[in-house]
């Protein structure tokens, strides 16, 4: 029996799970980098099969957690399959459909009785859950025939499966377009936020308040937040991008946004052609600097928000240390009056220290 539904992968009670990988032995993003943090010993295996030649696109590479008398706890058993080459390249559907086969064939052999699938391709693969949806069901329709419990994840950004688990492919969210400001934030998401995955939730906020001081006209209106400053009007827009422009993961337990590669591409080929859409762009990334991480991301906005709002604050950072300090108790004991100090002075360098421009006034929209 396949079974489509949504949510988390990992919570499923299978033998098996199915973890989409690169040849190159690098699990640096998104579902990859949560089955590293989650099965150790299963990377350890990926890496040195990876060495000192690649995997083929379309390998399953299995890694049995059964131990000799096969009485590890579920899963047991861990499906590598090879969807792309380099972990910067974007997945082909001929490497998904020899992946499912190979794959089918896999659960066969080891006499596995249930497995939880994702989207194998999607999102930063680049491949639409509406192509890749009947090769896993075709792929993997052998297996319900023999009683194989199969969970097939579907991507967020699809509609939710009925009770049955019909076909739900007529009913996705259709791609919402990618304006300017949407093209703005991606680029700056691509270069933020901590390590690979991206910034988080709250930090994303922050450097659309950033962009939109810059003189982009995103039409949303800021309100201070215990992590900065926050846009209520701006979580709808960031939904309609999730499946689509970006992929929402949570490898460190904090929710972040991570651009999709080929999204990248086209935000960054739509900026280049608006001079004054670069230009805000280039400001924002100057401005930025080496404080890309969530807390230097929270700092600026939350500095350049009490610089904009009072007038004394724009003559020396004193009375921005005072009013952090007195911001949230997690403020008072995250920055020190040195940080803040820090992050006055970047602000003034790069000459943000001015009144309130109109663009950042405008009354929230779900245009951005």
């Amino acid at each position: 029996m396949i079974e489509i539904t949504r949510g988390d992968l990992f919570s499923a009670d299978v033998a098996a799970l199915v973890n989409p990988v690169n040849g190159v032995g690098v699990m640096k993003r998104g579902l990859s980098r949560q089955f590293k943090t989650r099965f150790p010993e299963n990377h350890e295996q990926y890496q040195a099969a990876c060495a000192p030649d690649p995997l083929t696109p379309g390998t399953v590479l299995v890694h049995d957690r059964g131990g000799l008398f096969g009485d590890a706890d579920r899963p047991r058993y861990i499906l590598n399959v090879v969807t792309k080459q380099h972990w910067s390249d974007l997945s082909g559907r001929d490497h998904i459909e020899t992946g499912v086969a190979e794959m089918a064939e896999t659960v066969q052999a080891r006499a596995i009785d249930s497995l939880a699938v994702p989207a194998l391709g999607c999102g930063g693969g680049g491949l639409d859950w509406t192509d890749v949806r009947p090769i896993l069901k075709s792929g993997l329709a052998p297996l319900a025939d023999a009683d194989t419990r199969v969970l097939l994840f579907a991507p967020r950004s699809s509609e939710p499966p009925d009770d049955t688990g019909a076909d739900n492919a007529g009913r996705l969210s259709a791609a919402p377009a990618l304006t300017q400001g949407r093209a703005l934030l991606l680029l700056l998401l691509n270069v933020s936020g901590s390590g690979d995955e991206g910034p988080t939730i709250h930090a994303t906020h922050n450097l659309a308040y950033l962009l939109q001081c810059a003189g982009e006209p995103l039409r949303l209106r800021f309100e201070p937040d215990p992590h900065g400053l926050q846009a209520p009007g701006l979580d709808a827009v960031l939904r309609r991008m999730e499946g689509h422009f970006l992929d929402r993961t949570s490898a460190d337990g904090r929710e972040r946004l991570r651009p999709y590669s080929d999204a990248v591409s086209r935000a960054k080929a739509s900026v280049s052609s608006t001079p004054e859409a670069s230009a805000r762009l280039d400001r924002t990334r100057q401005l930025i600097g080496d404080f890309l991480s969530d807390e230097g991301l929270e700092l600026l906005a939350t500095v350049l928000w009490i610089v904009r709002h009072d007038p004394e604050a724009r003559r020396a950072p004193t009375p921005v240390v005072r009013t952090i300090h007195d911001w949230s108790r997690r403020t008072a004991t995250r920055f020190s009056a040195e940080q803040i100090a820090a992050a006055w002075t970047r602000l003034r360098e790069h000459g943000w220290l001015r009144s309130k421009s109109k663009e950042s006034e405008r009354s929230p929209s779900s245009s951005s």
